[in-house]
C-alpha cells in the first residue's frame, strides 16, 4: 500500500486548495523527510525481522501501513498529522523492502535469490 503513496502524496495534499497542507514547499519537505523515514525504516525493520522473525515483523509493518494510510484523509487539516502519516507509511514501506531482501535467499536459495 505504501508504494502508491510514494507517487501520490503530493497530488493528494494539493487535491483541495482549502486544506492546510496544500502548500508546494511544505509537500516537498514532506517528500524529503519521507525519503529519510523510508531509509530509517529499512534499518529498523531489517533489525526487527532478525529479532522477531519475518511473519511477525511483516504483519506489524503491514498493519501500521494500512492504519496510517486510512488516517490520510483526516490528516489534511494539520501539517504535523499529514507529515506523520506520510513518514509513518514510508517508514513501514522501507521495512517491507528490507524484509523481502532478507527472505529471498531463505525462500529460494542463495543461488536463485
Amino acid at each position: 500500500p505504501g508504494l502508491v503513496l510514494t507517487g501520490l502524496y503530493k497530488q493528494f495534499g494539493m487535491s483541495n486548495s482549502a486544506t492546510v497542507v496544500a502548500d508546494d514547499s511544505f509537500l516537498s519537505l514532506v517528500g524529503g523527510l519521507g525519503g529519510l523515514a523510508s531509509g530509517f525504516g529499512r534499518i529498523f525493520w531489517g533489525n526487527t525481522v532478525d529479532r522477531i522473525g519475518f511473519r511477525k515483523a511483516y504483519t506489524t509493518t503491514s498493519i501500521l501501513q494500512i492504519l496510517t494510510m486510512m488516517a490520510m484523509p483526516f490528516a489534511l487539516c494539520s501539517k504535523a498529522a499529514f507529515l506523520a502519516t506520510v513518514c509513518g507509511t514510508l517508514f513501514c514501506l522501507g521495512g517491507s523492502v528490507a524484509m523481502y531482501v532478507t527472505m529471498n535467499p531463505k525462500l529460494f536459495g542463495v543461488k536463485n535469490a
